[in-house]
């Protein structure tokens, strides 16, 4: 159970960072 958390942790802050890297690149393509 521990290791479940702690591998659905690491994914969603893998994914909150590529979504954020995308945001980023996405603004800055549009300004």
């Amino acid at each position: 159970m521990g290791r479940f958390f702690h591998i659905l942790y690491f994914f969603s802050y893998f994914f909150h960072s590529c979504f954020t890297h995308i945001c980023l690149l996405e603004f800055i393509h549009i300004t």
